[in-house]
């Protein structure tokens, strides 16, 4: 789960030119809810990938537990755009 968010800058000629969509990526989430690894799995056009990935390096996550421990875990996040 996501315990703290923190939103994408939007770049501003994306803005500008009224570009949106949605920046699919994969996290991998560290026992301690840190993201430690992002990969991207749909880019966005204008910048607006690497201001998710900004993003969500930034993020903190309740870590997934398996018997009562926390482990690393994948996870797909979806980073809409909407100017």
């Amino acid at each position: 789960r996501i315990a703290r968010i923190v939103k994408p800058v939007y770049p501003p000629l994306a803005l500008q030119a009224r570009i949106g969509g949605i920046v699919v990526l994969r996290v991998l989430v560290s026992e301690q809810g840190a993201p430690i690894q992002v990969e991207v799995t749909r880019e966005g056009r204008a910048g607006l990938t690497d201001a998710a990935v900004r993003a969500v390096k930034q993020w903190t996550f309740t870590p997934a537990a398996k018997n009562g421990v926390a482990v690393r875990t994948w996870l797909t996040v979806p980073i809409p755009f909407e100017p």
